[in-house]
């Protein structure tokens, strides 16, 4: 066998999200005590080695994040792999509906305690029909990274695009880069040193995406696509990321 095809096949085989990573967001739940932003967004996994959020230029990020996006009074939004709530509490004093799904138990809790009017379910992307509604946006952000391949990726796009409305939204946001993936793990490396470096990244891996695996998922599925960069200065992360928005095709 080939090692093209070797790849291919890991790229796609169909698993779940890594284990390992679940024992990650229980700890970061499980510790985190007050219903603080910087502390939500911490146990939410968004600071990074190469850069922290505050709360002034966390809203900043998200409203910049979404400026392709239009929604209206009362528009439905979910967001898979919510955690403890951070990105919602953008709009959770705004006039939508707001739900959200997370595989962690403990960070759910605490997305419980903090915001009770979000609706939320544990699990995984199956637990989106439990809502049995359809939705205005649906995203999810610094997640892809946890899957184990492509083929995840690609099955829980599909079950998003089950529950979109006719000009629904779906953002895939924060996605690593796999062309900067070398230039990432250097830039790193030069920060942490090698031996922490090793440490940290030889157990705890990503995944990263070549953008072709979203406009191909585009155009098998007749979708609207729209990729663009992170241009944001307050977390240097951002730099080694990309966005994706798909709409709903109109025209059949």
């Amino acid at each position: 066998m080939s090692q093209s095809v070797k790849f291919l096949k890991k790229l796609y085989h169909k698993k779940s999200i890594n284990k390992l990573w679940l024992s990650v967001w229980q700890r970061q739940g499980r510790n985190l005590k007050i219903n603080k932003i910087e502390n939500i967004i911490k146990a939410n996994g968004h600071n990074s080695t190469l850069g922290q959020f505050n709360k002034k230029n966390w809203f900043k990020y998200i409203k910049s994040t979404f400026r392709y996006v239009k929604l209206s009074k009362n528009s439905k939004i979910l967001e898979y792999g919510c955690g403890s709530g951070a990105f919602l509490s953008y709009w959770y004093k705004k006039k939508y509906n707001l739900y959200g799904i997370d595989y962690s138990n403990s960070l759910i809790k605490k997305c419980k305690k903090f915001y009770p009017n979000i609706n939320v379910q544990k699990g995984e992307i199956s637990s989106i029909k439990k809502f049995k509604t359809e939705f205005d946006l649906i995203f999810s952000h610094s997640v892809f990274q946890y899957f184990d391949n492509y083929q995840y990726a690609k099955s829980l796009i599909l079950k998003m695009l089950s529950v979109l409305n006719s000009k629904g939204y779906i953002c895939i946001l924060d996605v690593p880069d796999n062309k900067k993936k070398k230039k990432y793990y250097e830039k790193i490396k030069k920060l942490l040193g090698t031996k922490k470096f090793e440490k940290k990244y030889r157990k705890y891996k990503h995944t990263f995406y070549n953008k072709s695996f979203f406009k191909n998922l585009a155009k098998e599925n007749n979708l609207q696509i729209k990729i663009f960069n992170h241009k944001y200065k307050y977390n240097e992360n951002s730099k080694y990321r990309y966005n994706v928005i798909f709409k709903k095709n109109l025209i059949n």
